[in-house]
């Protein structure tokens, strides 16, 4: 997918803008995901994270950060299984 220049540098500066506050919040919600013992609201927070970055990423056609994101997308959606449970 080929995007028009205009829209490319549009969507870059996007990403810049929105990558560190979004790898922030994955960050802090995947150092904090013990702290709780009810951490779904947790695992939903890395959920819309990860799955922003991967939208971007595709637009731009980051292909090594789509890859990764939606590896995590994976992981993350399978913690919310009801019978899942994480601990230390």
């Amino acid at each position: 997918m080929t995007l028009d220049p205009d829209i490319l540098a549009q969507s870059y500066s996007y990403f810049q803008m929105e990558a560190p506050q979004l790898l922030g919040i994955l960050e802090e919600e995947l150092l904090n995901l013990q702290a709780e013992e009810n951490n779904i609201n947790r695992v939903h927070n890395l959920l819309r994270a990860t799955h922003t970055l991967k939208g971007i990423a595709a637009t731009l056609e980051l292909h090594t950060i789509r890859k990764v994101t939606h590896s995590l997308e994976d992981i993350f959606r399978a913690l919310c299984r009801p019978d899942i449970v994480l601990n230390a």
